[in-house]
């Protein structure tokens, strides 16, 4: 093994922490931090419960997350170091577009893979979010003799979405839609043309992450429909253990029924090389330390969320109120708290506003949680019954935690959805929700051809040499034999 002290470009800029609690500290963010709440007029106060919130306190199990993800990103480039003459070697035979590959093999030994996984709402896309703003993510490298560098372009992390027609193009697509959006290359204009079939587009783009040392990608999004319950799921499930073989480190993220095609021993020991990540429902697996995490979660993040003029009634009474509401899900205690709040702003609409349990309680029964409160109670009551209306929550897995036997009429709902997933839903409800993932995938459908065409527009005029349009595996190519050329002239 390569010794933590070996001088490696692709880690310079990056962050090293020593300590966990280093890693801790840099992960927690509090949006009101360096907010005068008390200054803050009412419009401002409504702006910032409507607005997007990205709070954390990392608990236990979101730390333990990250330590799994910074040991996979470090160790994945110190073993890929560019200043190792066979890791050079092979970089050079994997980016070169003249070499024939059928399949991707690994610039280094092993594969380095996590699961993220457990029902909505409980704080997986928070973490990851989280983890990433702690990096930079691309850092250009001027001239490194060693590494037989003009210039290079690393790309630090990515993130991109599984599709939801769970098509292998609508998974590449936004991969290379990610990459040029962070590099301010053209590869999702260019590879498609090069590479018309699917196959040879997927080595294409796994050949160009590489050639960028991609540190860590997460692949978000995955879901019971568009990777168990689709026409594509078999083939897109083989080119996922395919992309495991490259060498970069890959977080699949998403439901938990998303990866119930996980049954073959090979597949499953190698995607669970590293600890899964389960995000349950706090408190519902019961477990030893659960009462801390929740304080963690919610007394420590979530309410710190506060911008009603008055302190907080019963604090601790708002805070058992919100985990028999929720069920322990961070998603639903969030929208119940800031739901509280607004509610409690236009009722008084005065300055001796404040919040207390029963403010709460009163959301929780309100119209606006109707949807939610199946889910919230299924968790805390402890009901597979409750939970079994939601397809994608793993029934099976509570009901055998909770009473030892799995429900036997989801057992039948299951297998009725695996063997028809096209069939159409009456229920309004569901509907609804069908109607809702159509409009999302035309939205989709129609940012990306935008970005298409801005990528097109922002190229015109850029000369042959300029590294944006020729592409960054033909510049290192290129940079490469002139250095050559330089060395064999002196």
């Amino acid at each position: 093994m390569i010794p933590f002290n070996f001088p490696n470009p692709l880690l310079e800029g990056l962050p090293d922490y020593k300590e966990i609690r280093e890693l801790h500290e840099a992960l927690r963010y509090d949006p009101l931090e360096g907010v005068d709440v008390e200054s803050l007029s009412i419009m401002e106060r409504y702006s910032l419960l409507n607005g997007e919130k990205v709070l954390l306190y990392p608990t236990g199990k979101s730390l333990m997350a990250a330590l799994t993800w910074h040991g996979m990103f470090r160790i994945g480039l110190q073993n890929r170091n560019p200043m190792i003459a066979a890791n050079r070697k092979r970089y050079f035979e994997l980016i070169d577009p003249n070499t024939l590959l059928k399949t991707i093999k690994a610039p280094s030994a092993g594969i380095s893979v996590n699961l993220l996984m457990g029902p909505t709402g409980t704080g997986k896309s928070t973490i990851v979010n989280r983890f990433c703003a702690t990096l930079p993510q691309v850092i250009i490298h001027d001239r490194n003799d060693g590494a037989l560098w003009q210039q290079h372009s690393q790309l630090v992390y990515l993130r991109a979405d599984l599709p939801h027609d769970g098509s292998r193009r609508g998974l590449l697509e936004n991969i290379l839609l990610s990459m040029d959006e962070a590099l301010g290359t053209s590869y999702a204009i260019r590879l498609p043309k090069q590479h018309k079939g699917v196959t040879n587009l997927c080595l294409a783009t796994i050949r160009t992450l590489i050639s960028h040392h991609t540190g860590i990608i997460f692949l978000d999004e995955a879901q019971l429909r568009n990777l168990v319950q689709n026409s594509q799921a078999s083939v897109m499930q083989t080119f996922l253990m395919e992309f495991a073989n490259s060498g970069i480190p890959l977080v699949f993220s998403g439901n938990e029924r998303a990866f119930d095609w996980l049954t073959s021993s090979q597949d499953i020991t190698r995607i669970t090389i590293t600890e899964t990540a389960h995000f349950h429902p706090i408190g519902v697996l019961d477990e030893e330390d659960w009462e801390v995490e929740w304080q963690l979660l919610c007394d420590r993040g979530i309410m710190k969320f506060y911008v009603l003029p008055q302190p907080i009634v019963d604090f601790s009474g708002c805070s058992q109120m919100l985990y028999k509401c929720s069920g322990g899900i961070a998603r639903l205690a969030l929208t119940l708290w800031c739901l509280a709040q607004k509610k409690c702003l236009s009722n008084k609409l005065s300055e001796n506003c404040s919040i207390c349990p029963e403010d709460i309680y009163k959301i929780y029964l309100g119209k606006s949680f109707t949807l939610s409160r199946p889910l919230a109670d299924g968790f805390r009551y402890k009901s597979a019954s409750t939970l079994a209306e939601f397809p994608d929550v793993d029934v099976d897995f509570y009901q055998l935690h909770w009473q030892g036997t799995p429900p036997a009429d989801y057992q039948i709902n299951a297998a009725a959805h695996l063997s028809a997933p096209n069939e159409q839903v009456t229920q309004s409800a569901h509907t609804d929700r069908g109607m809702s993932e159509l409009a999302k995938l035309k939205a989709h459908q129609t940012r990306q051809k935008n970005k298409q065409k801005r990528l097109e527009q922002s190229r015109v005029g850029l000369s042959d040499e300029d590294m944006r349009k020729s592409g960054h595996i033909q510049h290192n190519i290129d940079q490469l034999a002139k250095l050559r050329s330089e060395v064999e002239d002196k």
